[in-house]
C-alpha cells in the first residue's frame, strides 16, 4: 500500500487518468481480465496438489499486478522514479505539467 500511494502522490492518479491509461492498453487489459477469468472457471486442483493451487495463485497475482501497471501506466523500462515524483524524461513534477 506504501508504494502505491507514493506511486500516486508523485503521479497523476485522478480517476480520469485511470481511465485514460487502460483504454490507452484496452487489448492487453482484456487480455489479462480474460486470464483471471480462465482461472475462475477451470476445476479447482484437489486438496493435496500443493503445487497446482501455488501455480493458480501466482497466475492470479500476476494478472492482478498487469491490470494495476496498466491502468496507472506505470512501465518499469520507460521510467526512472525518484522520491521527489520525477522521472528521467521530465524533471519537473506532474502536477506542474499541463
Amino acid at each position: 500500500m506504501y508504494d502505491l500511494s507514493n506511486f500516486c502522490f508523485n503521479h497523476d492518479c485522478n480517476p480520469e487518468q485511470l481511465l485514460k491509461n487502460e483504454m490507452g492498453k484496452v487489448f492487453q487489459v482484456t487480455g489479462s481480465m480474460n486470464q483471471l477469468a480462465a482461472i475462475f472457471y477451470e476445476e479447482e486442483p484437489l486438496e493435496d496438489q500443493h503445487l497446482a493451487w501455488f501455480d493458480m495463485y501466482n497466475e492470479v497475482g500476476l494478472s492482478i499486478g498487469k491490470v494495476s501497471r496498466y491502468t496507472l501506466g506505470y512501465d518499469p523500462r520507460s521510467m526512472n522514479i525518484h522520491e521527489d515524483g520525477t522521472d528521467e524524461n521530465d524533471q519537473s513534477d506532474w502536477r506542474d505539467r499541463e
